[in-house]
């Protein structure tokens, strides 16, 4: 076992270990060729009983059906195993929820890694979990920068439907979370008691405070002179509520 390995209590065999990581790519490529949400949802919850609570996974019990006929192997440490699935759930996941929300492009792409990752093995059994414990902590910072990417994409898409369906209501509860935040955002403040703080009036006798109400002002014609490109060249906006009324 190369050093760094995350190491365990229990252990497991060699080859149970690639029979489970061959399935895992037959189950993927077959989400390459079809797909669906339902094969990652499987092998979501799959890793997450392998990696998360250390227990059999129907895909485990499998392999171990396949090696009382196979035998061979060697009994190696379970603790890079029980890593390479947690990463293999949290892949698993990204690639349910995508399949859940159609950004094909994040499918496609968890997808295709978690395949190779499988596949290397399955074939070589080359441990990926041993060269990512070493570095976890850039492995978390990759992966939080992937999620929020991610979540922006699947909250466009949200918007966008929801825009598209009542947009009456949206954009009433958008206005409104807007101003009920201009109370915490509201840049003038004084110190209370206690470290707690206040809304103040500007005073305007700081520079700062003139540079703040002009930006307030730059943004403010920015948004109507977008607005008035949009009615010049679009018309005035119809709600659908309105469209279904004519």
């Amino acid at each position: 076992m190369a050093v760094g390995c995350p190491i365990s209590l229990k252990k497991t065999n060699s080859v149970i270990a690639r029979l489970n990581a061959a399935m895992a790519v037959v189950l993927v490529l077959i989400s390459l060729w079809w797909p669906n949400i339902y094969l990652p949802l499987f092998l979501t919850i799959d890793f997450f009983i392998l990696g998360f609570l250390q227990k059999p996974s129907p895909r485990s019990l499998f392999s171990k059906a396949l090696h009382f006929f196979i035998k061979g192997g060697q009994v190696i440490n379970a603790g890079p195993k029980i890593f390479a699935a947690k990463i293999g759930f949290w892949a698993s996941l990204t690639i349910t929820v995508s399949a859940y929300f159609a950004v094909a492009q994040a499918y496609y792409a968890f997808a295709i890694i978690l395949t190779i990752a499988a596949l290397l093995e399955a074939v070589f059994e080359f441990c990926l979990g041993c060269k990512i414990y070493p570095h976890w902590h850039a492995f978390v910072i990759v992966v939080n920068l992937a999620g929020v990417l991610l979540g922006f994409i699947m909250f466009s898409r949200v918007m966008s439907a929801l825009l598209r369906r009542l947009p009456d209501f949206t954009l009433s509860a958008i206005i409104g979370i807007m101003c009920g935040c201009l109370r915490v955002i509201w840049p003038f403040r004084t110190s209370v008691v206690d470290g707690a703080s206040a809304n103040i009036l500007p005073d305007l006798s700081q520079s700062g405070v003139w540079f703040s109400l002009l930006m307030m002002v730059v943004a403010g014609v920015l948004v109507l002179g977008l607005q008035w490109y949009d009615i010049r060249h679009n018309g005035w906006m119809v709600s659908t509520s309105d469209t279904r009324k004519m």
